[in-house]
């Protein structure tokens, strides 16, 4: 069976961030623009289209998925990723270098990643910087009363200083406690353990992968709930029931948390990684930004948020921020999505 569309989104089949990029795309694609669009996992019936795009350089490095599938133009969004990583990245970056000339475009999310990849000997005229997205119709702050019915409903007390982390831990996707290292799980344990308020400290975790933090967690006596979500705008609900979103990453191409946290309003403090000394550039002052790697700069921003946060329920009121409408629009769906639609319209062109 021959099926024929404007646009083929190659996603990584496990149902998380690099799946809903390519829906959310999808979906402003076909709304705005009109174009017959498909997501795919894997093909089981032959698949014509202009433009394949793959979501990861894991996806786009296993050719076997893509047998099915005839097209024109390839499209390749990269989000982090360094030599001397591991001998598996190593191969996979040689391998865009080496077939350059089949590649019409990658996408980075990132300045730092775009001066990567040229280091790298990929050509500057090929590579185009969009941000990650998120869907600011979605992301929304809740009212006071919906966020206490939450917290009731996920059996957290109200007298917690809650600090949220949605991000994978440990390695692989199953029940090991070993830290990922490039997440930078170790340096938020080692924030935790100089906190001096622990006895107000509950940890929120979602995802996969969470071994290595809740076994740390559970050695420091910190009280913590993990929840697995069934899909990925549930994370909603969390945003809104903490009182600080902390990302600890040595690594990242975005990370989602940080435009997710920027878009509902929720305290933030991230190191200096993927996106996130874009934004310190133009908006130096919407969070705390801090080194990868010191435990002493982000404790002394924790501290911070957790002034604001007593101050506020003092007051009775919730922690949440408001961040600049200009720094919530540059990530909203309509605006990344219409930067794709620039690069797929130059090779529609061509």
């Amino acid at each position: 069976m021959f099926r024929k569309y404007d646009w083929v989104f190659w996603g990584d089949n496990q149902g998380w961030s690099i799946d809903h990029d390519g829906v959310k795309t999808l979906h402003v694609l076909h709304e705005i623009y009109s174009l017959s669009c498909l997501t795919l996992k894997k093909s089981n019936f032959l698949t014509r289209t202009k433009i394949l795009h793959f979501g990861s350089l894991s996806v786009f490095h296993d050719p076997t998925k893509i047998r099915r599938v005839i097209f024109d133009n390839i499209v390749l969004t990269i989000f982090h990723g360094y030599k001397g990583m591991s001998e598996k990245t190593d191969r996979k970056i040689d391998l865009i270098i080496k077939r350059q000339s089949s590649i019409s475009w990658v996408v980075v999310s990132c300045e730092f990643m775009k001066r990567r990849l040229i280091n790298y000997g990929f050509p500057k005229h090929k590579i185009r910087l969009i941000p990650v997205g998120v869907d600011s119709r979605l992301y929304t702050s809740f009212p006071f009363n919906k966020r206490a019915k939450i917290r009731s409903k996920l059996c957290i007390p109200d007298n917690v200083f809650v600090i949220g982390s949605f991000q994978k831990d440990s390695p692989g996707w199953g029940d090991s406690t070993d830290p990922k290292l490039i997440k930078g799980p170790d340096i938020f344990i080692k924030v935790l353990e100089q906190f001096k308020n622990k006895s107000e400290l509950f940890v929120l975790l979602t995802g996969y992968s969470r071994g290595y933090m809740k076994k740390e967690l559970d050695r420091l006596e910190i009280p913590y709930r993990h929840d697995i979500l069934k899909t990925p705008d549930e994370i909603i609900e969390y945003y809104n029931i903490i009182d600080c979103y902390l990302v600890t990453s040595r690594e990242e191409g975005g990370p989602k948390a940080v435009v997710e946290a920027i878009s509902i309003g929720t305290p933030l403090i991230s190191t200096r990684v993927g996106i996130v000394p874009d934004i310190e550039k133009d908006f130096p002052n919407e969070f705390f930004y801090t080194n990868i790697d010191d435990v002493d700069e982000i404790s002394k921003s924790l501290n911070k948020v957790y002034q604001n946060y007593t101050f506020k329920k003092n007051k009775g009121l919730v922690s949440s921020i408001k961040y600049s409408s200009e720094l919530k629009n540059r990530f909203d769906w309509t605006i990344v999505a219409k930067d794709y639609f620039e690069i797929y319209r130059e090779l529609y062109e061509e």
